[in-house]
């Protein structure tokens, strides 16, 4: 990621900061797209993307090569951040929150691996609670 752009430097950024960035957003009918207009609109703003992406992969090589900015779950930019290709900061002023529910029979018995996968869920869930990033 080009050292020039105005936040890479920045932990954090409010909504007011990003919505007149290039964004690259995931497609309109997209459940993240979605999400990400209700949180704008809860803040009397509305988001208007540079482009749209099916891909998240895409849209991530897109911010690596400065061609916009975007916003992403800090599980979906982790490994690009750590090994230095883009950017991230934390969004002030919203809250990206979304409930993650699991539902079973009462009789059901899971299987040990299903067992471990819940909790492997459980605890990423929890660790990346309210992680949703601005990247460039």
């Amino acid at each position: 990621m080009p050292k020039g752009h105005k936040f890479a430097d920045r932990k954090s950024v409010s909504i007011h900061d990003i919505v007149e960035e290039k964004l690259v957003l995931p497609e309109r009918l997209s459940a993240s797209r979605r999400y990400i207009e209700s949180e704008f609109q809860r803040n009397d703003m509305s988001v208007k993307p540079y482009l749209e992406i099916r891909n998240i992969e895409v849209i991530k090589k897109l911010v690596e090569q400065n061609l916009g900015s975007n916003i992403l779950s800090w599980a979906s930019v982790r490994e690009e951040v750590a090994a230095h290709r883009i950017c991230a900061a934390r969004i002030t002023g919203v809250s990206f929150e979304r409930d993650v529910l699991l539902v079973k029979k009462r009789e059901k018995t899971f299987f040990p691996a299903t067992t471990l996968f819940i909790e492997f869920l459980l605890d990423e869930v929890t660790r990346n609670k309210d992680q949703f990033v601005f990247t460039v």
